[in-house]
């Protein structure tokens, strides 16, 4: 008979909802992982037959973000306090930009700071192909017809934290070294045991 283990689950984190144009997220490095994208719970694959990827970056909410989180569907969004803990899921042009401002930043460190903020959106028909111009105003992005999907984006930055953030890496490099630790057995003897010989 198989046994099955039961894996903790911690607190499921927010994400950020890109949903209007103007909005903003800014927010420290927490970690990052690169996974690949599913659909229907098969890794989406791009022409060539390799999965889509995406990158989760956890990150801590700074004051000046104006972009709700949520959890889901079913969980109202919210715009996230300063401090609080979000993740950005991002995917194509966004992946891609993390990757050139990475590439400009250099080596990624817990509590660089991110921005992004939305500046157009686009509409996709039934098979995720562009369809029609790029939106620039939310009165637009609004008037899109129910059924159809829309994508809002804007430039990604990334940088060095300021002095003036020092507050905010070291909320981030807490958030780290608790998403990282690692909970070692109770290496107690069992009662009447002696560890002779260690």
């Amino acid at each position: 008979m198989p046994i099955t283990l039961d894996e903790p689950q911690g607190p499921r984190v927010p994400v950020m909802k890109r949903q209007r144009i103007g909005d903003t997220v800014t927010g420290a490095v927490v970690r990052t992982v690169q996974r690949d994208v599913l659909k229907d719970g098969q890794p989406a694959l791009k022409d060539n037959g390799k999965p889509r990827q995406e990158l989760v970056v956890t990150i801590v909410v700074l004051p000046g973000t104006t972009m709700p989180a949520g959890i889901g569907q079913d969980t109202p969004a919210a715009v996230p306090a300063p401090g609080e803990v979000t993740r950005m899921i991002l995917r194509g042009a966004s992946f891609g930009q993390w990757i050139e401002a990475k590439g400009t930043l250099g080596q990624l460190q817990v509590g660089d700071i991110v921005t992004q903020t939305l500046d157009h959106a686009q509409v996709y028909n039934a098979q995720g192909a562009p369809v029609g111009q790029k939106l620039t105003t939310q009165a637009e992005v609004d008037a899109v017809p129910r059924g159809q999907s829309v994508g809002v984006y804007g430039p990604l930055t990334l940088r060095r934290a300021a002095p003036a953030e020092a507050q905010w890496v070291q909320v981030a490099e807490a958030e780290y070294l608790a998403a990282t630790a690692v909970t070692l057995p109770d290496t107690a003897p069992a009662a009447g045991g002696d560890l002779v010989g260690f």
